[in-house]
């Protein structure tokens, strides 16, 4: 128990000095898109860091004989112990971001490994993504190449009890999903995402994200994916999802490596 109660301090403190050094640095740096004389968008080299205080995720599973419809060649799904292949959705709203404009975005992730021997990764690759603002996405393409479209029909509502999402349209593919905080279930937990992808030149490359997180676990209240006519979709209306919180987070995406 006091192994327990130590790390928890441990925990909250490095969640409360990365917040207050996110925040200084936010305050201390010119924002996006100051330069009132500049015609053309001035992209803003990584790190991209941001805070959210309106996080849904989810862990899932899914065949694995599907999961590598969505993935490209010399990537291999990474599997557990029952053959299903893994992954998580995450969909959220930043409150305050350096490096880009405020955005509210969604996506899925695979866990996989590449089929490079003398250079082998691990990590999650994004098989759908969908963002609602134009010059963020036009940063996280220019730098990490990511996948994710530009789509206006993103909603995110939340109150103390419940959060609530809507993403896409029943043309371009979406998803609905409805969360209820269980209070007796908290969550603070830190972590490093990484994220893999094919560059513009065709190299995979790695993201390493650092994060925070503090919150809930949740009951899904109802779950749903319209695929549309999206191909990503109709493969993923098929996952089974076995964990789901809302929290507030931190986070920052640094520059790729190869």
């Amino acid at each position: 128990m006091e192994k327990a109660n130590r790390r928890s301090l441990i925990i909250t403190r490095l969640y409360k000095a990365l917040t207050v050094l996110i925040i200084c640095f936010l305050m201390t740096r010119p924002a996006y898109g100051q330069d009132s004389s500049a015609t053309t968008i001035q992209l803003t080299s990584p790190p991209f860091i941001g805070r959210t205080s309106g996080f849904m995720g989810m862990g899932f599973r899914l065949n694995a004989e599907e999961a590598p419809k969505l993935l490209p060649k010399g990537i291999m799904v990474k599997t557990d112990q029952n053959g299903l292949a893994a992954g998580n959705l995450e969909i959220y709203r930043t409150d305050q971001v350096f490096g880009v404009p405020v955005y509210t975005i969604a996506f899925f992730v695979i866990e996989v490994k590449s089929q490079d021997d003398q250079h082998p990764k691990e990590g999650n690759w994004i098989v759908w993504g969908a963002i609602n603002n134009k010059e963020a996405l036009a940063s996280f393409k220019q730098f990490y190449n990511l996948p994710h479209h530009y789509s206006s029909d993103i909603f995110l509502e939340s109150n103390s009890a419940l959060s609530k999402a809507k993403v896409g349209n029943t043309t371009e593919g979406g998803l609905e999903l409805t969360l209820e905080k269980i209070d007796a279930k908290p969550v603070r937990a830190e972590g490093l995402a990484v994220i893999l992808n094919n560059s513009a030149t065709n190299k995979v490359i790695k993201v390493e994200i650092p994060w925070l997180a503090e919150g809930h676990q949740t009951d899904i209240v109802s779950f749903k994916i319209n695929p549309g006519n999206n191909d990503a979709l109709k493969v993923l209306q098929h996952i089974q999802p076995f964990y789901t919180q809302v929290s507030s987070n931190v986070f920052s995406y640094p520059k790729s490596s190869e």
